[in-house]
């Protein structure tokens, strides 16, 4: 009688999840996260855009309302009140000048407009700076001291600086317990001008100088959530800066104040889109 022999079937290779299977599974899954952040990336473009665009038109309206409440204070001779109109409406040009900006910056990140680069003179940019925040300085008794040094004229955006420095000014007077703020630039040698602003307030919570470094949308969750604190005034002074080819670094402690000093080459390259 015949012995039996049982053939096992054959072996079926498992699946390698490294193999190109897995490979096109990652690539495509790669690609959808990439679609999800240009998508957030244009929604952010267009968001700035449009916020700039509808804000300039109704302070173009309180413009026209100040000129006439001017025109009216200087007929009846009360200097006092023409004058404070004046701070008034140069508070307003400030604000339009930094939609402005904010309206550029948009057209430049979808492709559609480059900012425009010139001669510019630090000290005229601090006195503006000094110009528009000396109300603010005087409200929070903080009194506002700039001094200027040395070779401080540059090829830069003078607006995008303005409102870079503006902010950190801002800060700086908000968040400085009544104490001087101190604003120094000098020519700090190989083409490299240094600017520093020094409050004597609390200083700043670690997770504050922390948003500064995030992008746009981890900064917008945290501004929704009631976390938005120091970072959104420093997180665009950061990203005009960087984009000017320059940086922004900070330093603070508990009671002791804060400071914040930017390196900024003499000669922008091209201006690059805010991250």
């Amino acid at each position: 009688m015949g012995s039996i022999r049982c053939i096992p079937p054959p072996a079926v290779p498992p699946k390698d999840p490294g193999g190109l299977e897995g490979l096109l599974g990652r690539i495509s899954r790669l690609e959808a996260q990439i679609a999800d952040l240009e998508a957030q990336v244009t929604a952010r473009d267009q968001l700035l855009g449009i916020a700039a665009h509808e804000l300039r038109n109704p302070v173009h309206a309180m413009g026209l309302q100040i000129e006439v409440a001017f025109q009216m204070a200087s007929a009846r001779g009360d200097r006092a009140l023409a004058d404070r109109l004046q701070q008034v409406d140069r508070a307003l040009q400030w604000f339009l000048r930094r939609c402005s900006v904010m309206l550029d910056l948009s057209r430049m990140a979808n492709g559609l407009q480059s900012l425009d680069i010139g001669t510019v003179d630090i000290r005229e940019v601090l006195r503006h700076v000094e110009d528009v925040y000396l109300p603010q300085s005087q409200l929070n008794d903080s009194p506002l001291h700039i001094e200027c040094n040395g070779e401080l004229i540059g090829r830069w955006n003078s607006l995008a600086l303005e409102q870079a420095l503006g902010n950190l000014v801002s800060n700086a007077i908000k968040f400085g317990a009544g104490a001087p703020v101190v604003v120094t630039a000098s020519d700090a040698g190989n083409d490299i001008v240094k600017i520093q602003v020094t409050d004597r307030g609390s200083g700043i919570p670690k997770a504050d100088q922390d948003m500064m470094q995030s992008d746009f949308n981890e900064l917008m969750r945290n501004t929704a959530i009631g976390r938005g604190g120091f970072g959104g005034g420093l997180w665009l002074a950061r990203n005009l800066l960087e984009a000017h080819g320059g940086y922004l670094e900070v330093s603070s402690a508990n009671d002791s104040g804060s400071t914040f000093t930017t390196y900024l080459p003499k000669t922008s390259p091209p201006i690059a889109a805010v991250g």
